[in-house]
């Protein structure tokens, strides 16, 4: 099982400089979470990270009809956005999810339009587990995603995050911390990443849904 831990803290943030200097042009993402979406966009991607936006470029997103300007901000940042904290650009808005699930974007003169993906469905065994145990979550796969889960975990005073990679299609499992001690909290995130194309751009479509559960030693 692939696990990385990382700190909470880098959510949103953007690298300071692409780590290579090749420039892949504009490339956008959405985290959406079946009631709000937080659109980002990179005006010149490169292989890690974003190169600085040239003057005149700029990005909107059209939900519903209505246009919105895409400020540069990492305010109201998305906890799941640690899946591009090396990617996600810095035009940042959270807005309210299309009532139609229709999305249209303009960067850095660049435009597409999209349909989100739709909902799925997840199943937990139960509510209350042992951190001795590895807990598995069943759950809907949308065609042709990546799945990721975000683990973000509360034990009194103490939080600790984990991104874990599913390995099994359908099926996502997850270690918990062994050294905390009492009753712990889970808020586990369960992320498909899915690639769309629509005119002129492409997007990492992140559709989310969330699981709870209380865990004992």
């Amino acid at each position: 099982m692939l696990k990385l831990s990382l700190l909470v803290g880098l959510v949103g943030c953007a690298t300071p400089g692409p780590l290579f200097s090749d420039h892949d042009g504009p490339r956008g993402a959405v985290y959406d979470d079946g009631t709000s979406i937080r659109v980002t966009g990179c005006p010149d991607g490169a292989a890690f990270g974003c190169h600085t936006p040239a003057p005149g470029d700029a990005m909107t997103a059209t939900v519903d009809g209505v246009k919105h300007v895409v400020p540069e901000s990492s305010e109201g940042a998305m906890q799941d956005q640690l899946l591009g904290v090396f990617s996600d650009g810095p035009y940042q808005l959270t807005l309210p999810r299309p009532a139609d699930g229709r999305l249209g974007l303009e960067l850095a003169g660049a435009v597409g339009s999209f349909v989100l993906p739709t909902g799925f469905a997840v199943t937990r065994p139960t509510a209350q587990v042992s951190r001795a145990q590895v807990l598995t979550i069943q759950h809907e796969v949308l065609p042709g995603a990546q799945v990721w889960g975000l683990i973000l975990t509360t034990c009194g005073t103490r939080e600790h995050t984990d991104l874990v990679e599913e390995q099994t299609p359908g099926v996502l499992e997850v270690a918990f911390p062994s050294d905390f001690a009492g009753t712990c909290t889970h808020d586990i995130h369960v992320d498909q990443r899915v690639v769309i194309s629509g005119g002129e751009l492409a997007i990492d479509a992140i559709r989310i849904a969330q699981v709870a559960v209380t865990s004992t030693p």
